[in-house]
């Protein structure tokens, strides 16, 4: 059931109820552990153990997985959080206390009584809303629900607010119905001026609703105000109002109001009482936890002490024999080392001693392959400068045949060689320069050289055949026989 379906006060089973106590307080519900059995109906054909069967069925919205709390209303389970309850109500928080086992599963929860499940509702929607912006209950009813339920079970918060909700939208009957139940006074006479300044009477189940005394005193308002002149104003009307209402009715309300407020400073003194009980009984607990775990961290800080100067002991020797024996092992890796040193060394210097003989060897035999080389090199160049140059000579000699058959300037001489020399020169570098006119054409003589103005020294210096024959130096020889030449035919 939720808090739309609340059951309105005009059903003919409340307004008889109604009717019959209309002064009376109302009764505060009966909220015991119960171990009530299971609604047949519920699970006619269950297979579970009788252990297992919940005395209930679980509310479809107010069942909560993180409850821990649970109510058992017209055959409904609700499993809520029991902080709301435990902050805002003493009854609950004395309850709580007195019995905190009541109500902690599914299997025993708080039996309320006297409460109908759309009532229940309509309280936990306030509790625990479905959404926080907007109110869920708009009724009279709903409203009316949770004062009567705010009042009994000392809920002050959510009485001012269902007071201040039904104030705007309660009539005139609901103020004064109200008002007389649950001890609103300052609703009271604004309902009975209302209700003696309307046109028409109360209705049959508006009377019903009042009761026999205030229904009287509507009329017997009404009926003054009908004997004077029409028209009353209102300050008239809530006097004849207040001059009707009871005194001593007044009067003991207020007692009731100061019975209540000593019963609950009473009832306040005892929850103090035994919340100082229980502070001081988790003091002593708490006391007696302290030292005793004083006494194990004592205990423990000497064995622990113990233990680490047994543990110093054993480290201080480990290191000590640590050190002899990294000691005997650095001695005698010191000693390998050494040895290893000196057989690296030894190695060293034989590899050198090979490496230098093997060196040596290595440039000896280099030095006699370059010497080879040259010597082929300078060989190969004598021959081919003394075939170019006996190609020359031949060649000269040609052309001096052809320009003297006769021989004329072999026996008379031609002038400076350098002339010859430099014309040979300017055609081929490779020529051996004009002395070569000058030979002659027979035989390779001296006397040719000598008719040049040449010795045998020169000729052989320059590369030219003489009388001990050969070439000399190549192309070098070529280059400095011309020099020579022109150098002997400038000579006085």
């Amino acid at each position: 059931m939720s808090a739309s379906s609340v059951e309105s006060f005009t059903d003919f089973e409340d307004l008889d109820a109604m009717s019959e106590m209309p002064d009376s307080p109302p009764k505060s519900p009966i909220l015991v552990a119960s171990n009530a059995p299971s609604i047949e109906k519920a699970s006619p054909k269950s297979h579970l153990p009788p252990s297992t069967l919940l005395p209930g069925i679980k509310h479809a919205r107010f069942c909560f997985e993180d409850a821990n709390v649970t109510f058992l209303v017209e055959g409904f389970l609700y499993c809520v959080p029991k902080y709301f309850f435990r902050r805002d109500s003493l009854y609950f928080r004395t309850l709580f206390l007195d019995h905190p086992d009541k109500g902690a599963d599914l299997a025993t929860p708080i039996r309320l009584d006297d409460v109908k499940c759309s009532e229940f509702d309509a309280l936990l929607s306030i509790l625990y809303p479905m959404h926080f912006h907007e109110c869920e209950l708009k009724t009279v009813e709903a409203w009316t629900s949770v004062l009567r339920l705010s009042t009994e079970w000392s809920f002050p918060s959510l009485r001012t607010l269902a007071i201040d909700r039904l104030l705007p939208i309660a009539s005139p009957v609901d103020k004064v119905v109200l008002g007389r139940t649950y001890g609103i006074d300052a609703w009271l006479q604004p309902g009975f001026v209302a209700l003696c300044d309307r046109p028409q009477l109360p209705t049959m189940d508006e009377a019903i609703r009042l009761g026999f005394r205030d229904t009287m005193l509507i009329m017997a308002v009404r009926e003054s105000m009908r004997s004077r002149e029409p028209g009353w104003p209102t300050d008239e009307i809530e006097h004849v109002v207040g001059t009707h209402l009871n005194p001593e009715e007044n009067e003991a309300v207020e007692r009731q109001k100061v019975d209540d407020e000593v019963v609950a400073g009473k009832r306040a003194h005892e929850e103090a009482v035994k919340r100082k009980k229980v502070f001081e009984e988790a003091a002593a607990k708490k006391k007696k936890a302290d030292q005793e775990a004083a006494a194990r961290r004592r205990a423990e800080a000497e064995h622990q002490k113990r233990i680490a100067e047994e543990s110093a002991a054993r480290k201080k020797a480990d290191k000590e024999a640590a050190f002899k024996k990294w000691e005997a092992e650095h001695r005698m890796a010191e000693e390998d080392a050494a040895a290893q040193k000196k057989l690296e060394e030894a190695v060293a210097k034989k590899k050198a001693e090979e490496l230098t003989a093997k060196q040596r060897d290595d440039e000896a035999v280099a030095k006699k392959k370059a010497d080879d080389e040259a010597a082929a090199r300078k060989k190969e160049d004598d021959a081919a400068a003394l075939k170019s140059w006996e190609e020359e000579y031949d060649r000269k000699e040609a052309e001096v045949k052809n320009a003297d058959p006769w021989g004329m300037a072999t026996k008379t001489g031609w002038g400076k060689l350098s002339d010859w020399g430099a014309a040979s020169t300017n055609n081929n570098s490779n020529n051996w320069g004009a002395w070569g006119r000058l030979s002659a054409t027979d035989d390779k003589d001296s006397d040719h050289y000598e008719a040049m103005g040449l010795e045998e020294e020169e000729c052989e210096k320059g590369g030219m055949p003489g009388k001990k024959g050969g070439i000399k130096k190549g192309k070098k020889g070529k280059k400095q026989a011309a020099i020579d030449t022109d150098a002997s035919a400038n000579r006085p």
